[in-house]
């Protein structure tokens, strides 16, 4: 854990290697290009609303994860800078758009919206909305098991108890590693089931149809984390 860095993220120097790490993760797809509208709609929905980007590197700054959070008070980090504000804008909204349109992305865009729709129903049963939330946090495959995922999550909450805030939240589900945070030793508000079936549309590839669960984890930042948590 000695050679992992946090600092916070960098436009320039950061975003092509989070869309790198975030379509091996989470996008891969057998057309590169929907792969890519898909990493970066994903990704920027939740970094344009971030107060605090970080990203923990190694040596020779090469990414190994990042965490993207809002303490629901504070400007979003990009809304800081006019060009960085307007550019992730329109990428987001131009890689949600060209999901309409481009062939073979019809899939990918019913499931995305699913997802959306399934994470905005979770949020609603969060015991205390006003409270901060992790929006993403992504660990670099080949940075797996090096304490990574700790040492983002202890930054992240050191910056909200240095702004006075108590508690945090963060939504996610059966197909991350969820068990992380239980070994965290985070609290486990909501665990129920997100449906992504699409039948009523004949063109929806059905092997997609699938269960998983939603999951709510809060956090008390005046009580230390237990000492069983995994590397990530």
């Amino acid at each position: 854990m000695s050679d992992i860095r946090i600092r916070p993220f960098k436009w320039s120097k950061d975003f092509n290697q989070i869309l790198q790490v975030a379509r091996e993760v989470w996008f891969a797809d057998k057309s590169h290009v929907v792969s890519t509208l898909n990493t970066v709609n994903f990704m920027l929905h939740y970094m344009n609303q971030a107060t605090t980007l970080l990203v923990a590197v190694d040596s020779s700054d090469r990414l190994m994860g990042i965490l993207g959070l809002t303490n629901k008070v504070d400007r979003p980090e990009f809304r800081k800078n006019r060009f960085i504000c307007c550019r992730a804008r329109f990428y987001e909204h131009a890689a949600k758009a060209l999901l309409y349109f481009w062939p073979g992305a019809l899939n990918s865009r019913l499931f995305n919206e699913l997802f959306f729709a399934n994470y905005d129903r979770l949020r609603k049963m969060v015991p205390d909305l006003s409270a901060p939330e992790f929006l993403v946090m992504i660990v670099n495959p080949e940075s797996k098991g090096m304490g990574v995922g700790r040492k983002l999550v202890a930054a992240g909450e050191e910056i909200l108890r240095n702004q006075g805030f108590k508690s945090y939240y963060l939504l996610t589900d059966s197909s991350c590693d969820y068990g992380f945070y239980d070994h965290l030793g985070m609290t486990r508000a909501v665990d129920v089931n997100m449906s992504f079936s699409i039948r009523h549309v004949p063109e929806y590839d059905h092997y997609l149809n699938c269960f998983l669960r939603g999951l709510v984890y809060t956090q008390d930042l005046r009580e230390p984390h237990q000492d069983s948590a995994k590397d990530q």
